[in-house]
């Protein structure tokens, strides 16, 4: 529910509040393997820190070793 209202937010370009539910969706399943991808997403789109964001896809690929969307965006985001 909280990472729904995430994407809610970030599509309203609620970044402040984005980000807040990304954080508290995360507190309550650290392991969620979507989440983990869509906040490392939501980091390195908006925040334009690449560094947590590929912090944050390879521990979506730690959860979950073959999600599409933490592979192709690490893929991206490791050279730089």
């Amino acid at each position: 529910m909280a990472l729904h209202l995430a994407l809610k937010m970030l599509n309203d370009g609620k970044f402040k509040k984005a980000s807040k539910l990304y954080r508290y969706a995360l507190s309550l399943d650290p392991a969620n393997s979507d989440a983990l991808a869509s906040y490392g997403e939501f980091l390195e789109m908006h925040r334009n820190d690449v560094v947590k964001a590929e912090h944050f896809y390879a521990r979506a690929l730690a959860c979950e070793p073959q999600h599409d969307k933490a592979l192709s965006n690490r893929k991206r985001a490791l050279p730089l």
